[in-house]
This record gives C-alpha cells, sequence and structure tokens, in this order.
C-alpha cells in the first residue's frame, strides 16, 4: 500500500501504530518466522475489530441497530447528602 507514514499516525492509536510498524520496512526483515505468523494474526484481528465496528456504525446509521454501549444498564444515582455535595449552581 502506498499510504504516507505521517497519514497512518494520524489514524491510529499509540499501540496500533507500534503494531503498524512492525510490519513496515526494515523491521519486518528482523522478524522470525513465528513473529511473522503472530504479526499476521495481529494484523487480521485489529482488521476484523475495525470491520465490526464500521458495519455497527453503518447498522446505527440506517437505523437498524442501537448504539453502542445502549443496552447496558445504566447505574441507579446516588442520593447526595449535604456534607458530601456542593450546592447546585
Amino acid at each position: 500500500m502506498a499510504i504516507p507514514c505521517k497519514f497512518e499516525r494520524s489514524i491510529l492509536s499509540y499501540d496500533e501504530h507500534e503494531v503498524i510498524l512492525r510490519s513496515h520496512h526494515p523491521e519486518i526483515y528482523d522478524t522470525g518466522l513465528d513473529g511473522l505468523e503472530a504479526l499476521r494474526q495481529r494484523l487480521r484481528d485489529m482488521r476484523d475489530k475495525e470491520s465490526t465496528l464500521a458495519r455497527a456504525k453503518r447498522r446505527e446509521l440506517r437505523g437498524k441497530g442501537t448504539p453502542r454501549g445502549e443496552s447496558f444498564p445504566v447505574p441507579p444515582s446516588i442520593p447526595c447528602s449535604a456534607s458530601r455535595c456542593s450546592p447546585p449552581r
């Protein structure tokens, strides 16, 4: 792929960028067979996760799915005593 490294860095988190750097020249030449297989699996897992998130976002935009996190119950609010809370502003 011919994507500039600067663009890659702008769209990836720090951890994701570290994995991607291991797949570029010259680091890929220093990696053994076991390391390459682990890197391939990690890259595929990252791709699958991103694909799942993109699919869920498209479904949400079409109105077919609930937004992520909406299905989790909201914890009840804890009543506030006068000694722990500041007055409302």
